[in-house]
């Protein structure tokens, strides 16, 4: 049985709640678990990877992650609670966490400072100490399966190529992993043991405080040491003091044998380091903010010039609700004054804009109005909702007129977008939002894709009920 034509309505105990992400081996949900009231994730593993012998290959290396993971119970890494079945499929009942892949950060340009990156790093070593000391050897450590907190901390997760000291178990062919944060060894389809780990480990930290990482021809035609030393000397790279690029380079040695002792070594180097800089505010604090703003760069937006005659009704009455924030009752008349002398999206947005005085309000305007134009003309009829106001003409924010069942209702919604932070998203927006349409466009700015944010934005549900 399936829900809004996708999602299953169970996963045998469990509530499914919302579709999180999908990956090469299965979808991740978010789930409620009736019995101790808490959220949960499951991973399923895609059905058509169980077929036959390298399906039941697929299920054993699935079962072999929950029981990776299940070994390694320590702060840093993202919990196992059990693995279940249902309806010949295999999951994976996980802790839930609030926070967002570091992937996401490095693609979007976010640059963390000397300590967070250290405070970052220092956290997944802590998750490798214990995983390698229960015999656990990840294989995969990268951005995207390095989960930032919305409290500053830092979880490890996905362990589904992990290896477990009695198994033998890889994956089709001998390559294990992702080739952009692997070792050299592994890349030349060699065992990889703990060491392994660490110069991925160190690949990722080099990402995060010069933004290079090597590019797949790079990875066969040149030593990686030629490509450390290209990241040392660019403009981000010259400026690393000394010893944290000694611990780069060590960690990314060619040989295994050159390159930290362990995780621990490693991590211990790295709190030496951290020792030197003097921050008014812990690393900590400061990536909690970040990551719970989560702010993404205002991607650049092409608005369609190819419109009707005639400008759609509703689309020119949310521009007046929303012009009327700005200058007052004489809104509707420059709204129809503008439309009738425009003849494009721009040509109308800039006219409308002119008539605010204050600079910055301009700006915050002509936000509003492209997703109100890109929701109208690209993507359907889709009225914003109206801005928010109260009787004695003093501003709210929108946190004091949502009910807890419709923030509840956008987090499960926006998480199809932006994953586990929608919620923590949603009250941070709705604090610092005085309109539903600035609510509306805060969210939306959250969802890198423009696709995915008009699509967004079309199936908002009324803010109010």
């Amino acid at each position: 049985m399936e829900r809004n034509g996708t999602l299953p309505a169970t996963l045998g105990k469990y509530q499914v709640k919302a579709l999180l992400g999908q990956g090469a081996m299965g979808v991740v949900y978010q789930c409620f678990d009736p019995d101790i009231e808490r959220t949960v994730a499951i991973k399923v593993v895609h059905s058509h990877l169980q077929q036959g012998k390298a399906g039941r290959e697929s299920v054993e290396r699935f079962r072999q992650e929950a029981r990776a993971a299940a070994r390694c119970q320590h702060p840093n890494i993202v919990t196992v609670y059990e693995l279940g079945r249902q309806n010949d499929s295999d999951f994976i009942v996980m802790e839930y966490v609030q926070g967002e892949e570091l992937r996401y950060f490095l693609e979007t340009g976010q640059l963390f400072t000397l300590a967070e990156c250290v405070h970052v790093i220092t956290e997944v070593l802590s998750a490798l100490a214990h995983a390698h000391q229960q015999g656990v050897v990840h294989r995969d450590i990268k951005p995207a399966n390095i989960i930032l907190l919305d409290n500053g901390g830092v979880k490890v997760a996905d362990f589904g190529v992990a290896r477990l000291d009695h198994s033998e178990l890889t994956l089709a062919g001998n390559m294990v992993g992702t080739p952009t944060y692997m070792a050299p060894e592994g890349l030349r389809g060699e065992r990889v043991d703990a060491s392994g780990d660490l110069y991925s480990t160190g690949m990722v930290l080099l990402e995060m405080l010069t933004g290079m990482k090597p590019q797949p021809q790079q990875l066969f035609s040149q030593p990686i040491a030629e490509f450390v030393d290209l990241a040392l000397r660019s403009e981000r790279g010259q400026a690393l003091p000394a010893a944290l690029a000694r611990a780069i380079t060590t960690a990314l040695a060619e040989k295994p044998a050159q390159r930290f002792a362990s995780a621990q070594a490693f991590r211990d180097a790295l709190e030496v380091f951290a020792a030197t800089l003097q921050e008014s505010r812990a690393a900590s604090e400061t990536l909690s903010e970040t990551v719970i703003a989560r702010p993404p760069p205002a991607p650049d937006r092409v608005l369609p010039t190819n419109l009707p005659t005639e400008w759609p009704s509703d689309m020119l009455d949310t521009l007046e609700r929303t012009l009327a924030g700005y200058v007052g009752p004489l809104a509707r008349v420059l709204v129809n004054h503008s439309a009738s002398q425009s003849g494009s999206v721009e040509e109308l947005g800039r006219a409308l804009a002119d008539k605010i005085p204050d600079r910055s309000e301009r700006e915050e305007f002509l936000v509003h109005f492209r997703h109100c134009a890109l929701a109208h003309t690209g993507s359907g009829n889709h009225s914003l909702p109206a801005t928010s106001q109260t009787t004695d003409g003093t501003e709210t924010c929108m946190a004091d007129s949502l009910s807890d069942a419709r923030v509840e209702e956008l987090s499960t919604l926006l998480a199809r977008y932006v994953g586990p932070l929608a919620r923590n998203l949603v009250e941070h927006k709705a604090r610092s939002s005085h309109s539903a349409e600035a609510f509306v466009t805060a969210l939306a700015d959250c969802i890198p894709s423009e696709q995915e944010r008009l699509e967004f934005i079309g199936k908002l549900p009324p803010l109010t009920e």
